[in-house]
């Protein structure tokens, strides 16, 4: 027998994916199952829609996977939520003016995405340091270069630094 689980003033039952969450202890149907990591996906689908809090979300994904490890649209909102994650990661660094933390968090994910916006933000960064003194103008250089070879040695903008720091080296 299966009780309804209320919230904590006992006003309404809880949602749709939580009751189906408890149901799936007791209905070991797969296409119970499957159906209980759909609607829990959905769930974390609107949660996500809000701007919630991604760790949360990512509990309730991972309690849907261990329900229904097949399902697609889990293994794929996952994947959402690290993507979300790491550009998190990349704009807080970027905020900071740490391009090498940037890279680190490009190189760990390695989505073409992120290297892509990686790789705009630091083309906007090498293009606002061409009128400064030389000797500033170098240092960011260097950092930034440091960067770009951490997410790829050989993009067109790694190798234009390099380029433009062996001339102000000279």
């Amino acid at each position: 027998m299966v009780k309804l689980v209320y919230d904590e003033d006992f006003s309404s039952p809880v949602g749709l994916a939580d009751a189906m969450e408890l149901l799936s202890q007791s209905i070991k149907t797969p296409k119970f199952r499957e159906a209980t990591a759909f609607v829990m996906g959905l769930q974390a689908i609107d949660l996500l829609n809000k701007n919630l809090n991604p760790a949360p979300v990512e509990k309730l994904l991972k309690r849907a996977q261990a329900i229904y490890p097949d399902s697609d649209m889990v293994k794929n909102t996952l994947i959402e939520i690290d993507f979300r994650k790491v550009g998190d990661e990349m704009n807080k660094a970027f905020k900071q003016q740490k391009p090498i933390k940037a890279a680190m968090a490009v190189k760990r994910s390695g989505d073409s995405r992120h290297i892509e916006y990686y790789f705009d933000v630091l083309g906007k960064w090498y293009r606002s340091v061409q009128g400064w003194e030389a000797k500033e103008r170098l240092a960011v250089l260097r950092e930034i270069f440091q960067g770009c070879c951490i997410v790829d040695g050989r993009h067109t903008l790694t190798v234009e630094i390099h380029r433009d720091i062996k001339a102000l080296e000279e």
